[in-house]
């Protein structure tokens, strides 16, 4: 751990040396979870949610080169990231880590990174979401993997096409699994609308692939954003549409010093198999999230939410506020807590 810890510093130190521009951001995150029962099953009890820390780094090395990387250094259990730092179909303590190479309209990534998919929830980075007030989807699945991209964009510079070829997240570890995915995905800014969509190809094991379609779209009307997300996925061509689905939908007021937000989600399993195996592997509570779908049983889930910024003219500091629940748990969460964002370089 001494000699991990001192090559990350060495990183560090070259970056800040050599990087043209770079910027460094360290991320805590505190919540305080308790859980009230919403039905004579349900039990009080209390977590530490997303409690976290995090540091964000980004720079650029000459007039092509850029890189970034984001490193989860601490959770509710920490010493699971660490375990976990040669497997593909779990989290651990690198989130990303990848270099771009730019050059005209195109681009280039390799490294360490996120699924090339097309859903704002997706989007979001990790100290921005709540277990409890995400979809079943975001909940379970392991979605940074090594990668390699090549991305092209219009000279309008509205619109955006990527290819990437990735590590499957249904191979036990990166590379010895021999398990890959494939992405497109094609993202656009047009007025009020900024869709992302993509369409994958995952091998769960050699000759058998997950199809999924992915439709995030975006819409912004003076303070408002409206989001909804569309997955269908699927094992094969038989009910291509009728094996799993996700739909998730919010809400957001944004304003200087405070954000509202509503959010709701629907998602179904139909298929005998469920292929993203036991949420057990993933550490969350049964009375908060659930472990696997039935598919006799669609799920829905729904909350509200608010982020307040206490300082004048400056988002570091954020306050919030959650409360979310579902129908297949007996408990309603109740998230309060802060994130503050160390800017070390900028």
């Amino acid at each position: 751990m001494r000699k991990l810890l001192f090559l990350i510093a060495a990183m560090l130190f070259c970056n800040h040396a050599f990087s043209q521009k770079a910027e460094l951001t360290v991320i805590p995150r505190l919540d305080l979870v308790p859980q009230i029962p919403i039905n004579d099953k349900g039990k009080s009890d209390f977590y530490y949610g997303n409690s976290s820390l995090y540091t964000l780094l980004d720079g650029e090395l000459g007039e092509h080169f850029s890189y970034s990387a984001q490193f989860h250094w601490m959770n509710r259990d920490t010493k699971y990231l660490y375990e976990n730092t040669g497997c593909s179909n779990a989290v651990n303590w690198i989130d990303w880590a990848n270099i771009t190479y730019k050059t005209g309209n195109w681009s280039f990534t390799l490294g360490k990174d996120y699924l090339a998919w097309g859903t704002y929830e997706e989007e979001a980075y990790d100290f921005n979401s709540y277990f409890e007030l995400s979809s079943y989807f975001w909940n379970m699945f392991p979605g940074y993997e090594w990668a390699a991209k090549v991305g092209y964009t219009l000279p309008s510079e509205t619109t955006t096409f990527e290819a990437q070829i990735a590590t499957s997240p249904f191979g036990e570890h990166f590379f010895s699994s021999k398990l890959y995915a494939y992405s497109l995905r094609w993202s656009g800014e047009y007025g009020a609308f900024k869709p992302i969509w993509s369409a994958q190809l995952m091998e769960i094991e050699k000759g058998k692939y997950l199809s999924l379609i992915a439709l995030g779209n975006k819409w912004t009307v003076g303070n408002i954003d409206y989001i909804l997300d569309f997955t269908n996925m699927a094992v094969g061509t038989e009910n291509f549409f009728n094996q799993s689905m996700n739909i998730t939908g919010w809400v957001q007021y944004n304003m200087p010093q405070y954000e509202l937000f509503v959010k709701m989600g629907y998602a179904f399993r139909h298929e005998s198999e469920d292929w993203l195996g036991d949420g057990d592997d993933y550490g969350f509570e049964k009375d908060i999230v659930p472990t696997g779908l039935d598919s006799n049983k669609n799920y829905v889930f729904g909350g509200i939410g608010m982020h307040y910024y206490p300082i004048k003219n400056n988002k570091d500091f954020r306050l919030h506020s959650v409360v979310a629940a579902n129908n297949y748990c007996n408990n309603m969460a109740v998230n309060i807590g802060a994130t503050y964002f160390f800017r070390i370089l900028k």
